[in-house]
């Protein structure tokens, strides 16, 4: 006969090691640094096929005051928190 090991929730699901200290940092780069390069590359392709197919469209990453501003990309200072598209027909 098999003996049967008996679970709780504790040993299944291990919430005393599921996040620690060190993901907290982890954590911060993600949002601060790569949000903005994924949203940078999403938003290049509504940019790209703005400008392949009406002319003019303005890429804006951020809002708030301007930080700089390359051509019609604009980087503004709250840059982690929106970008969009403004495409000028």
């Amino acid at each position: 006969m098999i003996a049967k090991k008996s679970y709780t929730i504790k040993s299944i699901i291990r919430v005393d090691t599921l996040f620690v200290w060190d993901d907290f940092e982890t954590a911060l780069w993600v949002f601060f640094v790569l949000l903005l390069i994924v949203s940078f590359i999403h938003q290049l392709g509504h940019y790209t096929m703005a400008r392949i197919f009406i002319g003019r469209s303005v890429l804006i990453l951020g809002r708030g005051k301007e930080l700089f501003k390359y051509r019609s990309i604009r980087v503004n200072r709250i840059y982690f928190l929106d970008a969009f598209v403004i495409i000028k027909p």
